[in-house]
């Protein structure tokens, strides 16, 4: 956890959604339209982390035909 302002940043290690995601439907389509999301509109790092976990993941991307070509 990391102070920001008045605020605190909580980080989530990937394997813990991943591990949510596998359990939990509405967790799944949320980490997946976020992660098309960072596809489209990311910064370059964020496009590549992104693809990576869905390509790494099938499940995360049941019917998105954003990587399938690639």
């Amino acid at each position: 956890m990391a102070r920001s302002g008045p605020n605190y940043v909580v980080y989530v290690a990937t394997a813990d959604l991943l591990k949510l995601a596998e359990e939990d439907e509405t967790v799944r389509k949320t980490i997946a339209l976020y992660l098309t999301e960072k596809v489209k509109n990311g910064t370059p790092r964020q496009r590549e982390i992104a693809e990576k976990i869905l390509r790494r993941h099938p499940f995360l991307n049941p019917g998105l035909p954003l990587l399938q070509n690639q």
